[in-house]
């Protein structure tokens, strides 16, 4: 019976000292070139700005140059190093090319240095932004 008190005591104490983690909330936002009416979706040009160029190769087909410029939110403007991605004025550029038979897939980008428990999830298409020929 002293074992089983013991054991309960532990077990107890466990519980009560155990930390609390707070809920992340993980919300998925769409941008896209044009305005949308839908409270997940948001229009590239604000805070997104999307700009492709077709690269033509020879023997290759056709390739796209990607710039995806974001205004963070985060951290109330300090600096935060990422490898990869180029951060002018400000801003974070991600540069990329993109294959034409690979224009099917999707850019996700979040803020990661977020400190409350809300995580919005920005992605767009990139057959969405490619201009026509």
């Amino acid at each position: 019976m002293k074992l089983m008190t013991v054991l309960l005591a532990a077990v107890a104490s466990l519980i009560i000292t155990a930390p609390i983690r707070a809920e992340t909330i993980l919300e998925q936002i769409r941008i896209t070139p044009n305005k949308v009416n839908d409270r997940l979706t948001i229009q590239a040009g604000g805070r997104f700005t999307i700009k492709v160029e077709r690269v033509p190769q020879k023997d290759k087909g056709d390739f796209f140059d990607f710039q995806v410029k974001v205004k963070p939110k985060f951290l109330g403007g300090a600096s935060v190093s990422v490898p990869g991605v180029a951060v002018t004025g400000g801003e974070q550029i991600l540069s990329f090319r993109v294959a034409a038979k690979d224009l099917n897939s999707t850019f996700t980008h979040t803020d990661e240095f977020r400190t409350s428990g809300y995580v919005p999830i920005y992605w767009f298409y990139l057959k969405d932004f490619v201009p026509s020929k």
